[in-house]
Parts: structure tokens; C-alpha cells; sequence
């Protein structure tokens, strides 16, 4: 896919789940969208007959809902993958990707491989294979990195990032897009 596209991509998922505000109000503990909690409300009809027609319906509205985007459901994978591909991004603090442990799952490191690279004179920026471009923002790295080798950043104090390329000096890094 084209950087173009990718960042396209992330932007119109990430304005679907902003707009979304059924989703943020769930995940910051609020009760779930109605078109959600109508259908758990069908399991407690007892009538069998009344039960199935409750479930075609509220089911019903519920796709209706998901196609509108004023629901919007994603698996935990496509959360985790979301939240990498905004790793270093500054962002408000929204409840859409929080665990119930966040703490435990905020991601503190992405490992990627640099695929393009510009620069010289000691202030590199490398894209990496999803996309992300970062920008070395000290002279600290004094070898010349290379397409292909591995890449670690990882979050550092006061909302900086360092970066540690094949494990060699780690260097202050920020990202461009």
C-alpha cells in the first residue's frame, strides 16, 4: 500500500472511532451503545417465539448501526495494531484504545525495519516498513545507518523518543508523520 494511502488509512480509522462516540463512552466504563444493549436485552425474554423475533430485530439495527459507523466494532488485534501504527504521534488522551489494564499494555517500543532513508550530515530520518517516517533530532549517531537493519524506538522521558538502530547508540528521535 502507498504511504499516501497508509496514512489515509489510519486517518479515516482513526476519525471513524473519534466520531464514534458510542465506542468512547464504552470504553471508558459507560454503558454500551443501545443498539448493542437491545440485543443483550432479548436473552432475558423467556417466550422462545418472542426472543427470536426480538433477536432479528435489534440485530437488525445493530448491522444498520455498524454500517452508519455510529458503532464501530474492532477485535482487540486491530486495537493493538491501531495503537502501533499511532505509536509516537501526539494525540488527546480519548478512552477509545485503553485496556482494563493500560498500564500493563501501553506500548512502550515498536521494532520495525527502515525502509527508506534521508538525511546525512548527522540528522537522519528514516521511514519505517509501516510507513512512519521518524527524524533524528541530536547528533548522537555517528555511523550511517542502512535500509534493511532494525530499528528500536522506544518512548523516554517527558514524552521523547529514543532510537536504537542494529543495537548500537541509542539516539533522540520524533516522528514526522
Amino acid at each position: 500500500m502507498p504511504l499516501r494511502e497508509l496514512h489515509l488509512f489510519h486517518a479515516l480509522g482513526l476519525g471513524l472511532l473519534v466520531t464514534a462516540s458510542t465506542a468512547a463512552t464504552a470504553a471508558e466504563g459507560d454503558p454500551p451503545p443501545k443498539a448493542f444493549a437491545d440485543v443483550i436485552a432479548c436473552r432475558s425474554i423467556a417466550d422462545t417465539q418472542e426472543r427470536l423475533a426480538c433477536f432479528d430485530a435489534t440485530v437488525a439495527e445493530l448491522e444498520g448501526a455498524t454500517d452508519s459507523k455510529t458503532v464501530v466494532v474492532l477485535s482487540g488485534e486491530e486495537v493493538k495494531e491501531t495503537r502501533r501504527g499511532l505509536f509516537g504521534l501526539s494525540l488527546p488522551r480519548i478512552g477509545l484504545f485503553k485496556g482494563d489494564n493500560d498500564d500493563e499494555e501501553s506500548l512502550k517500543e515498536i521494532t520495525s525495519t527502515i525502509t527508506k532513508l534521508s538525511g546525512g550530515t548527522g540528522q537522519w530520518v528514516v521511514t519505517l516498513d509501516d510507513g512512519s517516517v521518524w527524524e533524528q533530532t541530536d547528533g548522537a549517531f555517528t555511523k550511517r545507518p542502512a535500509v534493511g537493519q532494525t530499528i528500536v524506538i522506544k518512548r523516554a522521558a517527558f514524552g521523547s523518543y529514543m532510537g536504537r538502530i542494529n543495537n548500537g547508540a541509542a539516539f533522540r528521535v520524533k516522528r514526522r508523520s
